[in-house]
């Protein structure tokens, strides 16, 4: 058996086992001494891989994410014992885009490594895969011929959370426009509940994902929404150049007029 072997450290106490690596130790906080996010810093738990079955298949293992992470990518997974809670681990400012979420093409799905599902979710959790993809600072969504990519954004969150906003619908890649359309049409029978904002918020808390669009059918505006602000006033997350999260909802909606629709 080779040295490099991780079979090598059966058998051995807890003290005589190697101590993991400074650069992943250091990035690592417990979920209960995390604090709740602030602008432009999210602190959360470890992600929950999706079960390897259809669209999620190719997602990356936690082995090849700890391989990016040791290579200089500011999130730091942790291998945790049997016994350890899954709670413990990643870390995205909300800056600095994971590894692998910076394509260009839409025209293929991303493969992040923070995801979470129906069932385990909680605000930490959520905001982390939203804070993984960096909208404010990630190449992948800044406008194109084709306008905004705000809903690229929202396509590849709610994809990570299983809970998908396609970005192809009937045979065609969709604009921000038709997805907007797509929202209103078909999000319901998706699972999309349409709920008022105070309500929606407390399902946010609760680590559900909330996108919110302008209630003006003319307006082809996206984004996601934020926990609500001590200051009030609507908050969202959204592909802005230089922004990205934790941003007024007026300045990239247009409105304070708006439709949420919430999945579980």
């Amino acid at each position: 058996m080779s040295a490099s072997d991780p079979d090598d450290d059966e058998g051995l106490t807890a003290n005589e086992r190697p101590e993991a690596p400074a650069e992943v130790r250091r990035h690592t906080v417990p979920l209960e001494a995390a604090p709740l996010p602030t602008m432009g810093g999210v602190l959360t738990q470890r992600p929950h891989l999706l079960p390897g079955h259809g669209r999620y298949a190719d997602f990356e293992t936690e082995d090849q994410t700890e391989t990016s992470a040791l290579g200089g990518h500011p999130a730091q997974p942790v291998q945790p014992l049997d016994d350890e809670p899954a709670d413990k681990g990643l870390i995205y400012d909300g800056k600095h885009p994971a590894h692998g979420v910076t394509s260009p093409d839409t025209t293929r799905p991303l493969q992040p490594p923070a995801q979470s599902m129906a069932g385990r979710r909680s605000l930490r959790s959520t905001l982390n895969v939203m804070a993984q993809f960096a909208p404010g600072h990630n190449p992948r969504y800044l406008p194109d011929a084709k306008g905004s990519r705000a809903h690229v954004f929202v396509w590849d969150v709610s994809r990570a959370m299983g809970c998908e906003v396609p970005h192809f619908a009937h045979g065609q890649e969709l604009s921000l426009g038709q997805t907007v359309d797509w929202l209103r049409a078909e999000g319901p029978s998706r699972g999309w509940r349409k709920l008022a904002v105070t309500a929606a918020l407390q399902e946010v808390d609760r680590g559900a994902l909330a996108v919110v669009i302008p209630r003006d059918p003319k307006k082809k505006r996206i984004a996601l929404l934020w926990p609500k602000d001590r200051a009030g006033g609507l908050r969202v997350a959204a592909a802005v150049p230089g922004g990205g999260s934790d941003v007024p909802g007026v300045e990239v909606l247009g409105t304070d007029d708006v439709d949420v629709f919430v999945h579980d």
